[in-house]
Formats: structure tokens, C-alpha cells, sequence
């Protein structure tokens, strides 16, 4: 870890006592359960003494306009933050704002300021020259109450979405959710010395691309930071493809609060990261997480340290799965200079980890060798399979407490009650690692310290006794769905109780619209409608008419006439085709259903694309083909931007599989000409597409 702050600004740091000294697992997890419940209940009786209003921006309005509907929508996100009061909503309509966002004023208690994507956009904040030193493409300094959501926020020379005390007092009541964060020099998601903070359902990607240069010629922090914040929340979030360093750390005296249902790929370092430093850290809840899929050296699963001092006490550990890293799963390193004291580590699978054999196994409590101290450090209900050096490792001695758990593999401890043995995952190298109902970990874990829930929220025991692992084998989940419509208002609905149902539609939950479309050729003609609402596609029927003849008056247009939507077998998405050259609907060629979508006729250098937005997380499939010139005409997917697969040539119907993580995502498939040369049947089909969101 690396810790820097702007320098002269205090920490200010509440240093936290532990609230059961005798015996702080018997609030486990209900500590934060219950305080959620009492802010909750806060937040719902204050809610309605504000009157609120809706301001709109958009890039082709006016700050000196209304902003209070989309025809008169303002022109800046600035704008919109200088004005907006507790209780009010900004929505940012689709296009790309090369802007510094800078947020000082407040809401108040329970009354949010909202800045969110219009329903069915993606609106981004492009920071490219607009980014100094100690700053952010969206910087929250010494604000309360406010949330951010559903914006892609990238290009950024320091940090991505920011959160300080820079003002004079420590900023509180921050929701950053549902967002994309990408292309940043040092950190994508960054909160010090703040009070309840949460990030929610957030992507992470292609950040601290500056490493140890850029402006300020070293390393400043991680990908995603909390530095000395109190009450804290990190969920939901789908962390990968990040250049340098840790992906969630926890730091310098950071407190109670909880890292849950995160996604994470680690590049370098641990995907999740409890750093004391100097300060006093506890009361932590890290569960239901999964870290997996890094070979690069020294990528670990969890790790808990206090590196120049102070003490990281009170961590639980519960329900993890740590999944085919380079070196150790769960961590508690030889390095810290301070105290790491009650650790518990609970029904987490660790598997595949350490696979370059130069750390601690799976599970590694390193003796500490660098001045400070580990103590009371439990090791409970865990599998450990598979992994390098050692499943579990021990160099604490009688300080830790290991036992029941199930060993496969060799190396290291097994400590008491221990069984050993392949644990039967359903399929571990598909990322299943559900029981099959002969595995040797069902009911032979123990109750102590055993979390109610598993991964899935299902009770626990389900059988004779508990079960060894992050999930609990057979029964079914006694919880039931709370349906509320997500906030801010994106049209779908989720589960409120969290029982693992996915996110729905429902048309109650749409954002309000104060315009109604009518679709029209723009003028002059060039081959595009708009509707009046900020939103424009193609229509052969406003192309530009051939030299010569006179063109047809611009009028009202009926939607184009091919489906998209059931030509793929999909309708739930809301399909669009761009380029020199339309998608259509056809018949003639398909993998199922009677249809598929086919690109349109380009000539050379020329290109076609089908797109469609995904709300995720979510699992995502699909059938594709082409028949083109080989390594010349070439046939392209792409998420947000990012090529993920590409045919060319004469390739019959392939499946394509892809996890899409939380927030709105931008699914393309582009079909694109280099040269004039024909091959085959000059293009490209798509059919059967499906995705399954997930809780």
C-alpha cells in the first residue's frame, strides 16, 4: 500500500473502539444490519419535508435556460451542481461532457442532491485537460447527502470520482452507484476522511494507469480507496483489467463497515486490502465476494495488515470465494509494524491460489517478522483446495485457531476436525462451486462462528449440520422478495431483501419524461430521425435523395418495420443499427427461431454495427457468423468500447459467453469492410441472444 494525501489537509481520523470487547462475533453480521435499519428509518421521516424539483442537462442546451425540462434542458453538469438544492434530482440526458464536476453544496438529512443518467441513456464525463493534481473528473469536497448514478466517468489524469474533506469538514451521505469508471491515471474511486460512504454496483476498469509516474512522479493509492472513513459500504461492484497496485483498499484507520457481492480481477496486489497503516481500523465485515482469474505474480485474494503501526482488530471474513490467483488467497502478511488481532475467517472457498508457489498457500497467517503482532487469528469451516505451497499455513503458533475445515492438496496445517479429500464443486472450472451432494464438506462444518446466510442467502444448516465452504448444499431460501423500484428511477425494479432474485422491468419504475417523441427526418436529409427528445437513429426513408430529383417533405415517420429485438430472439433489449448500412431482420439464415439479424451491404472501408444496452451484472450469450474475406472483413463484439472477440473469414454459428458487471453497459457488434475485395457472402449475422441478469 501506498498512502498519500493532499498534503496539509488533517486526517481528522475518529480512532473506533470495538463494540463488544467479549465477544465481537455475537453481532456478526447484524451490526451493520441494524444500523442500516435505524439510518433507514431516518432517512424515510425527513424525506418529505423537502419540496424537490427534476432539472435536466443536455449537450446541446443552455445554463441560461429553466433546466427543468428536456427542451429546456441546461448545458453543464457544473451548472446543474451550482444550483441544485436538497431533494432534487439532475438528470444527464446521453452525450459526452468534457467537464470538471466540482460538488460543495449539500442535501440535507435524508434529502439527497441526485445526479443520474435520463432512463435508457449513458451519458459521459470526459475529463481529458480538465483534471489537476490532487483532483478529480468529479470531486465531492466537504458535501453531504448527495448521490451520484448511472454516468460513465473516464479520462482522467488524477482521480475518477472523488470524495475529501478538502473544504474544511469531512464530506457524509455519499452514494456512488451504478457508474463507469475507466481510463484513470491513479484512482478510479477515491473517499478520505468522509462518513458513511457507499459505493454501489460500480465498474472499475483501466485505472492507476500511471503506476509510479504520472504527474506526480509515484505511486498515490489504489483503485479503489477508503482513507480514514467511517461507516462505509462497498458493493456490488465489478473490478478488472486495472493496471497497478490493489483493487479495493481499506486504510488508515477505515471502520466499520462492509465489503460485499464485489466481482473483482486483481492485476497486482490484493483484491481487497485492510491497511491500518498508522491508525486504528476495525469492526469490518468482508462476505460474499469473488476474486478470481489473475497469474500475474503476487496478485492475492484478502489481506490484513497495520504497515507502520497501528491495528487492524475485529475482521470477519465470511463467504468468499478466492479463485485462481498467482500467490496467497487469504493473507495475513509478515510485514505489519503493528497489531492484527481477532481475525475471523469463516466458510470462504480458496482455491487454485498461490499458483507460482512464492507466498503462503491458500490460507496464510505469516509469522510476523517486521516488529509487530498477530494474535487471536481463527480459521473455521474453510475449503482449501488445490492450492500452492500450502492450504493453510500457520506461523503464529497457538495464537490461531484452526479447525473443521477440508483440506485438498498438500502442504501446511490441517489443524482439528479437519476432513480431507476433493471437495466435488459442481464445476470449479466454470466458477461453480457449488457442493455436489457426495461432497465431503456437507455437514461436516460446526456452528461456531458459522454465518446464518451462504453465498447465495440461503439459510444455514440446510441438512444434519452445517456444511464446509460458501455454500450451504440442499433446501431452498426461506427469504422473500421486497420488489422496489430501483433509485434513481431506471425503469427496473429489485429485490430490496436481497434473496438473490435478479433486477426486473417494471414501467413503473421509469424515470418521469416531460417529452413526448415524435419521430422525424432531420433536416437537411441525411439519413437520421430524431424525435424531439434528445434521441436519433437511422432511417433509410431520410437518406438523401439520388442527384436530380426533388426530395420528399420532412414529416412524421412510423418506427422502421424489421425487428431487431425478434430477429435475435431478445425483445427485452431496445436494439438499434448504425453505420453506412442497417441490420435487418431476415429469414434465410439463422441458428434458431426462424431468424436473424443481418448486417446490411457496405463497400470497402465502410462498416455496420447492431447495438443494444445491457443492465447488469449479468451473464450474457449469444449465436454469431460470417462469411467474409478472411482477416480483411471481420466481423467484431464489443462491451462499452472494449473489443472482446472478433471472426472473420467463413466461421458458422459460434456461442460467445460473457459476465457483464453491475451498472448500464453499451453492448456493439460492428461488421466492418477494409477494402473493396468480396468474399464469401459479404457479411455477418447475429442471433439468440440472451442475458440473465443476476442478483
Amino acid at each position: 500500500m501506498s498512502f498519500h494525501t493532499k498534503p496539509g489537509v488533517p486526517s481528522f481520523i475518529n480512532h473506533l473502539q470495538p463494540e463488544n470487547d467479549s465477544d465481537p462475533m455475537s453481532i456478526f453480521p447484524a451490526r451493520i444490519k441494524g444500523s442500516l435499519i435505524v439510518f433507514a428509518l431516518a432517512l424515510f421521516l425527513s424525506s418529505s419535508l423537502v419540496s424537490a424539483s427534476t432539472y435536466y442537462v443536455a449537450t446541446d442546451g443552455n445554463d441560461g435556460n429553466s433546466g427543468t425540462s428536456t427542451s429546456s434542458a441546461w448545458k453543464t453538469i457544473q451548472h446543474a451542481a451550482d444550483t441544485a438544492n436538497g431533494g432534487d434530482t439532475v438528470y444527464v440526458m446521453a452525450g459526452t461532457y468534457n467537464e470538471h464536476v466540482s460538488i460543495t453544496k449539500s442535501g440535507s438529512s435524508g434529502n439527497y442532491i441526485t445526479f443520474a443518467a435520463y432512463s435508457g441513456q449513458t451519458p459521459v464525463i470526459d475529463g481529458t485537460g480538465k483534471v489537476g493534481n490532487w483532483d478529480g473528473i468529479i470531486h465531492i469536497s466537504s458535501a453531504n447527502w448527495i448521490r451520484v448514478a448511472g454516468l460513465t466517468v473516464k479520462n482522467s489524469a488524477w482521480n475518477g470520482i472523488m470524495i475529501d474533506n478538502y473544504g474544511g469538514s469531512r464530506a457524509s451521505n455519499i452514494i456512488i452507484q451504478n457508474n463507469l469508471i475507466r481510463d484513470i491515471g491513479y484512482t478510479g474511486l477515491y473517499a478520505e476522511n468522509s462518513d458513511y460512504i457507499t459505493y454501489d454496483g460500480n465498474t472499475v476498469a483501466n485505472t492507476q494507469t500511471n503506476g509510479n509516474g504520472g504527474p506526480a512522479g509515484s505511486q498515490q493509492n489504489e483503485n479503489v480507496d477508503m482513507i480514514g472513513v467511517n461507516n462505509f459500504e462497498i458493493k456490488n461492484n465489478k473490478i478488472y483489467a486495472t493496471a497497478h497496485f490493489e483493487s479495493i483498499d481499506l486504510k488508515i484507520g477505515t471502520s466499520t463497515g462492509s465489503v460485499h457481492h464485489n466481482d473483482i480481477s486483481p492485476t497486482e496486489s490484493a483484491g481487497i486490502y485492510i491497511d491500518a497503516w498508522d491508525a486504528q481500523s476495525g469492526n469490518i465485515d468482508i462476505y460474499d465476494n469473488y476474486i478470481h482469474d489473475s497469474s500475474n505474480a503476487g496478485t492475492r485474494g484478502i489481506a490484513i495488515g497495520a504497515e507502520q503501526g497501528g491495528s487492524a482488530k475485529y475482521i470477519n471474513v465470511y463467504n468468499n470465494i478466492v479463485a485462481n490467483l498467482a500467490a496467497t488467497g487469504i493473507n495475513i502478511p509478515w510485514y505489519s509494524k503493528g497489531t492484527v488481532d481477532n481475525v475471523k475467517i469463516i466458510n470462504n472457498v480458496v482455491y487454485k491460489t498461490d499458483t507460482l508457489s512464492q507466498w503462503a498457500g491458500g490460507i496464510g497467517i505469516q509469522a510476523n517478522t517486521n516488529g509487530g503482532t498477530t494474535t487471536n487469528i481463527i480459521v473455521r469451516n474453510n475449503i482449501v483446495s488445490q492450492n500452492g505451497v500450502a492450504q493453510i499455513s500457520n506461523g503464529i503458533g497457538s495464537s490461531a485457531t484452526i479447525t473443521n475445515n477440508l483440506i485438498d492438496g498438500s502442504g501446511g496445517v490441517t489443524g482439528s476436525n479437519y476432513v480431507t479429500g476433493s471437495p466435488q464443486f459442481v464445476n470449479a472450472a466454470g466458477g461453480d462451486f457449488h457442493l455436489q451432494s457426495s461432497s465431503p464438506a456437507i455437514n461436516n462444518g460446526i456452528s461456531t462462528d458459522a454465518p446464518d446466510k451462504d453465498y447465495d442467502g440461503k439459510s444455514r444448516p440446510q441438512g444434519n449440520g452445517y456444511d464446509i465452504g460458501a455454500y450451504e448444499s440442499g433446501g431452498s431460501s426461506a427469504c422473500t422478495p421486497n420488489w422496489q423500484c430501483r433509485q434513481p428511477l431506471d425503469g427496473y425494479e429489485h429485490d430490496a431483501n436481497n434473496c438473490g432474485s435478479a433486477d426486473r422491468l417494471n414501467s413503473a419504475c421509469n424515470a418521469p419524461s416531460t417529452c413526448t417523441p415524435s419521430w422525424k427526418c432531420e433536416s437537411p436529409l441525411n439519413g437520421y430521425e430524431s424525435d424531439g427528445c434528445n434521441n436519433r437513429r437511422t432511417n433509410s426513408a431520410c437518406n438523401p435523395p439520388p442527384s436530380g430529383t426533388t426530395p420528399p417533405a420532412p414529416g412524421p415517420l412510423p418506427p422502421p418495420t424489421s425487428s431487431l429485438g425478434e430477429a435475435v430472439d431478445n425483445t427485452a433489449f431496445r436494439w438499434t443499427t448504425v453505420g453506412d448500412a442497417d441490420w435487418f431482420g431476415q429469414t434465410s439464415t439463422y441458428y434458431s427461431g426462424g431468424s436473424s439479424a443481418q448486417s446490411g451491404k457496405i463497400g470497402g472501408g465502410q462498416s455496420t454495427w447492431i447495438k443494444a444496452k445491457a443492465t447488469g451484472p449479468g451473464k450474457l450469450k449469444f449465436h454469431w457468423k460470417v462469411s467474409s474475406e478472411p482477416d480483411r472483413d471481420i466481423l467484431k463484439f464489443y462491451i462499452d468500447g472494449w473489443q472482446q472477440s472478433k471472426i472473420s473469414g467463413d466461421v458458422d454459428w459460434q456461442e460467445k459467453a460473457y459476465s457483464i458487471g453491475p451498472g448500464i453497459h453499451i453492448l456493439k457488434w460492428k461488421y466492418s469492410k477494409n477494402n473493396r475485395v468480396s468474399s464469401g457472402s459479404d457479411a455477418a449475422w447475429l442471433d439468440k441472444v440472451e442475458f440473465i441478469r443476476m442478483p
